[in-house]
């Protein structure tokens, strides 16, 4: 049976080809416009199909904000590769949109990075702001964001409390650590669990260590411990020895933070002038870095002592497929550096599955970062009421397995929050 369509279609080729008939010319035409009649009556009589969600919706755009040269660069590197393993896992698209990243370097600069945001946001119009490892960058990010009331995800090694402490925004979310989360972890820890009494403090003289050296002497005095001296080495020091032979005779265990070479040269110069033998050694976990610095320190780090977010051995599927991927991208391991940008990048796209892409909805994507929750590869993170990653800590020693040297976890604090305002301001260093 035709359909009134297919009637049509027949009819009006014949009337062509009956038009064709009366001369040559026009006969010689017949193809073509026949061609055209039925383009054109199909194109009118077929049922409009529904576009696809996928083909008519714009990309979702990123705008991620690191540092990639300057002080907080191998964080901001590091950070930065694990955010591109995820969006290559999942084919930079979710909920049917793809996923434009757009990258801008900070130069772990504040000003430099307010300026990157606004280029993001006013010109290339991202629908949020992801990154930063610099915790001056990241304030200023902070104001920007509530100002222009564009999302920013703190996703990167910007501790600084006062992010998510000091009147917090609406539009800023952290999903990586707060500074003092592990150090007060630690410094209970060592205390408690370790039956250390009388601790030394050293750190680079600057305010991440000395945040981060005043929250480890809260968890220790919280756990019966004292500290007994605070020792501070200046910004890029290479040689501790002074610094080892003012070391109070009667602490029983050292707790250490360096942010550059001071990470591989203060432990080795400990051993050698045989401080091991006398006092325990711990510290902030990039020090024991499992790609970076192990292979380095080898015997110098065995029983170091340290507390973080991320093992690189976790046993579980989440930490199975971010090796898998990083090393397959990368052809060598993922460390700690790397897995703030993976877990990051993994909060933000399950958000945003859970409002099917619907980025143009601003409450929505709003009420979806704030209450999304995952498996990190070495904890189930979700945040706080002021938006802060809620997340486990893990305790980990350094032992020879094998023929390597490697950190094993031997304790895990559950889901653990930022500590109070305050935490990570030494009061003598302001």
């Amino acid at each position: 049976m035709l359909t009134k369509c297919t009637c049509l279609c027949i009819i009006h080729l014949v009337n062509i080809k009956e038009s064709a008939m009366t001369g040559k010319r026009l006969y010689l035409a017949v193809p073509l416009l026949a061609a055209a009649g039925v383009v054109l009556i199909w194109s009118a009589c077929a049922p409009a199909s529904a576009p696809s969600s996928s083909s008519t919706k714009r990309p979702i755009k990123i705008g991620l904000v690191q540092d990639f040269v300057g002080a907080s660069s191998v964080a901001g590197t590091g950070t930065t590769r694990g955010m591109d393993a995820w969006l290559d896992n999942i084919k930079y698209e979710v909920a049917g949109r793809k996923i434009e990243a757009i990258k801008e370097d900070t130069k772990s600069d504040p000003k430099t990075a307010l300026e990157r945001a606004k280029k993001l946001v006013e010109l290339d119009q991202v629908d949020m702001l992801v990154g930063e490892s610099n915790s001056g960058a990241a304030l200023a990010l902070k104001g920007y964001a509530d100002q222009v009331k564009v999302p920013y995800i703190s996703a990167a090694f910007a501790g600084v409390e006062g992010l998510t402490l000091d009147k917090p925004s609406p539009y800023v979310y952290r999903t990586t650590y707060a500074d003092g989360q592990a150090e007060v972890v630690a410094g209970r820890y060592i205390a408690e669990k370790m039956g250390k009494k009388k601790a030394v403090t050293i750190v680079t003289d600057f305010v991440g260590g000395w945040g981060k050296g005043w929250a480890f002497k809260i968890g220790f005095e919280q756990g019966g411990g004292k500290v007994v001296q605070e020792l501070f080495a200046a910004v890029g020091e290479t040689d501790f020895a002074s610094y080892i032979n003012q070391i109070n005779p009667e602490a029983d265990v050292i707790w250490a933070f360096f942010p550059d070479e001071g990470t591989i040269r203060f432990p080795k110069q400990f051993i050698e002038m045989g401080m091991n033998k006398k006092i325990a050694m711990t510290g902030y976990f990039n020090i024991v870095s499992d790609r970076e610095t192990l292979p380095v320190l080898k015997d110098n780090a065995v029983g170091f002592i340290s507390a973080g977010w991320y093992n690189p051995y976790c046993d579980t599927e989440e930490n199975k497929l971010f090796q898998k991927v990083y090393q397959a991208k990368f052809n060598t391991m993922a460390d700690m550096w790397e897995e703030p940008g993976w877990r990051g990048m993994a909060f933000i796209t399950a958000a945003l599955k859970s409002i099917n892409g619907d980025v143009e909805d601003k409450d929505k994507l709003l009420k979806a970062l704030s209450t999304t929750k995952i498996n990190a590869p070495c904890t189930a993170i979700s945040l706080d009421e002021n938006r802060n990653v809620i997340q486990d800590i893990i305790l980990q020693r350094v032992e020879k397995v094998g023929d390597k040297f490697q950190n094993k976890v031997i304790d895990t604090v559950k889901q653990v929050r930022q500590p109070p305002a305050g935490t990570t301001i030494h009061p003598g260093k302001k």
